[in-house]
């Protein structure tokens, strides 16, 4: 009977103890839905780590009930995670991008990424491959990345590749523009305003006012300055 009883208070105890956590969780899963709306002040890397953390957690969460919560505890689509707690209701589950290769994801998830790449890849706004290397460029990118990252990768796929190719921006070829695209794309900073702050460097590098160089001197000027900003993010 004693150690019943002693099993039976040392039980209470972690429960005790637990729910003070439980709570916690809670609490923090509330204030980052809250504070969610603030993520576009954040820097490129401070994006990285938050999208680390949060899939993180969510894998540990996602244990409980893998379905989340069709068969077992944990939020389901469309209910309130929290249930207990009055106010407006919370999303089933963080819309941030998995972890896990394109390929690898649900059938209808990878056809509509892969399609996707594709299409900038053999578009002539985007890398302009043959149609054997567009299907070659789509495979190799969903066996490296999440479907979800798909929508910005060809956003700035073809940001990258119109500044190339133009007679504002590096004025390359569209071979030579694939290239630079191809080769910057996974480290491009999207926030940076890298055609207006490329057009100013030049301006300046090409006027007589300002350095007086030829175009192509001025133009690898103006890229020299915006390098160290424009492309050394890491996005994947």
């Amino acid at each position: 009977m004693k150690s019943f009883l002693a099993l039976t208070l040392i039980l209470g105890s972690q429960l005790v103890q637990a729910a003070p956590m439980d709570d916690q969780i809670r609490s923090l899963a509330r204030r980052v839905t809250n504070n969610s709306q603030m993520a576009e002040r954040l820097t490129q890397d401070e994006k990285i780590q938050v999208l680390k953390a949060l899939n993180n957690a969510d894998v540990i969460l996602a244990r409980v009930g893998t379905d989340y919560g069709n068969n077992g505890p944990g939020p389901g689509p469309g209910r309130d995670p929290w249930p207990s707690q009055p106010g407006p209701s919370y999303p089933p589950y963080p819309p941030y991008p998995s972890t896990v290769s394109c390929e690898r994801e649900p059938t209808s998830v990878f056809q509509a990424a892969f399609v996707k790449v594709k299409n900038f890849a053999y578009s002539g706004n985007g890398l302009n491959y043959d149609g054997v290397s567009a299907t070659n460029f789509a495979q190799e990118w969903a066996r490296k990345y999440p479907c979800a990252y798909a929508d910005q990768y060809v956003k700035n796929g073809t940001r990258i590749r119109t500044f190339a190719y133009s007679g504002n921006g590096l004025n390359y070829t569209g071979t030579d523009a694939t290239a630079f695209t191809v080769a910057n794309i996974d480290k491009f900073c999207s926030n940076y305003n890298l055609e207006q702050e490329f057009s100013a460097a030049y301006t300046f590098a090409y006027s007589g006012t300002g350095l007086n160089m030829n175009g192509t001197d001025a133009r690898n000027y103006a890229l020299n300055r915006v390098q160290s900003n424009a492309f050394t993010c890491r996005n994947y």
